[in-house]
């Protein structure tokens, strides 16, 4: 005979009981599902390989104190100083330092049509020598030159981008070369491709940043920034105060410098994210714990409260295993209801941290399913223990008074 209505019926019996389980998985549903996919997340970023040697290379910081704007004139000089340093291998311009989460926004369409589709991609306006001073191969293509460069108002004609974001636009890093298309409804050709790279932004949803080197230099901004490729391992103390003394040379009105070593920006980054990714690890611990005590006393409770009932079913001819299945059952069931609204609130919740993580992906059906499945396995097994006792019930039970 089938054990579902008696199950449903006893279940109903206890409604606080039962109203009491069903917000408590509903919420550890949630909770659960998305710590375990944010945590995941962050894991599968802090061992992301950045596609670049970045022990060798630093950033300066420049901020002039009377400067209103930079000229390209201004930059070069600059980078011509900093070349002739006996320890600097390779300098160059650059808008936003790599692996520091910013960018800028870069829409590419396929047509000079506003309403076209776009491809968000992320840029920073870089010089030449960009790539031979971060070390990052081309692997179609050619490299920036002076002549890319654009003068004054001209717009950008040309730009390399990276492998992953020639598959996002073309399929194929092979069909994206020397090919047009339209930012801001203005040509560009893309006349290089290189390999993939951690990037500047650390986009959330692929393993490699969607970038695009745009060849130029911003003559409003007040402040700009140079990476420098030290020919010894690490950038050392000496090579610093060199630098210092080559700029302040030239920027004789005052000058603000800020160095950072790219294994330091690597270090704070994935330092945080594992930082972060651990704590959810111990908090989705802590919760499961929750859940296991709350499954295995709750259904331990119901165990004591029905033991002369299943005294009577031991003494009708039930088998162990199908009180063990008894047991079982009742717990799934009181736990489908909370786990049904639970769905709901941990897709509202990924949906409000992707609202708020810029990037951060949408939980897949496919990962939720996993967890569900996931908790309602830890949910037999919270079970077990009471299932197995009361399976111990002797038949003898059933003749005895209470």
């Amino acid at each position: 005979m089938s054990q579902l209505g008696p199950n449903i019926r006893s279940l109903m019996r206890r409604k606080i009981s039962l109203c009491l389980i069903v917000v408590q998985m509903a919420f550890a549903t949630a909770l659960v599902s998305n710590l375990s996919f944010s945590s995941h997340q962050l894991m599968r970023l802090s061992t992301f390989p950045v596609g670049i040697e970045i022990e060798p290379l630093m950033t300066v910081f420049l901020r002039p104190t009377n400067a209103q704007g930079s000229s390209y004139q201004q930059v070069r000089r600059d980078l011509a100083r900093l070349t002739q340093i006996a320890d600097v291998a390779a300098v160059a311009a650059v808008r936003w330092a790599p692996l520091s989460h910013q960018s800028t926004p870069y829409e590419i369409s396929h047509q000079a049509n506003p309403q076209a589709a776009k491809t968000k991609l992320h840029s920073a306006r870089v010089s030449p020598e960009i790539l031979t001073t971060l070390n990052l191969p081309l692997i179609l293509g050619r490299d920036l030159t002076a002549a890319d460069m654009p003068q004054g108002t001209e717009a950008v004609k040309s730009i390399i981008v990276s492998q992953a974001a020639a598959k996002a636009l073309f399929t194929s890093p092979e069909n994206a070369l020397d090919k047009i298309i339209y930012h801001n409804n203005r040509p560009v050709q893309i006349v290089g491709i290189t390999q993939d790279w951690g990037g500047f932004s650390f986009d959330f949803k692929g393993t490699a940043e969607l970038t695009v080197f745009e060849p130029g230099f911003d003559e409003i901004s007040s402040e700009w920034r140079y990476i420098i490729r030290s020919r010894t391992p690490s950038p050392t103390p000496e090579l610093k105060n060199a630098i210092r003394a080559s700029l302040e040379a030239v920027h004789t009105s005052g000058l603000l410098l800020e160095f950072e070593l790219l294994p330091q920006l690597y270090t704070d980054t994935f330092g945080t994210l594992k930082v972060y990714a651990g704590l959810m690890v111990v908090f989705l611990i802590f919760l499961c714990c929750i859940v296991v005590i709350t499954i295995a006393g709750q259904s331990l409770f119901w165990v004591n409260q029905q033991r002369k009932n299943l005294g009577i079913r031991r003494a009708l001819g039930a088998s162990r295993w199908q009180i063990i299945g008894l047991i079982l059952q009742q717990n799934i069931l009181m736990a489908l209801p909370g786990i049904g609204i639970g769905v709901g609130l941990a897709l509202g919740l990924n949906r409000l941290i992707c609202s708020v993580a810029v990037d951060f992906p949408a939980m897949s059906p496919a990962y939720l399913s996993i967890t569900l499945l996931a908790l309602l396995a830890l949910i037999l097994a919270s079970a077990a223990g009471p299932a197995w006792r009361a399976s111990l019930v002797p038949p003898s039970l059933a003749t005895r008074s209470q």
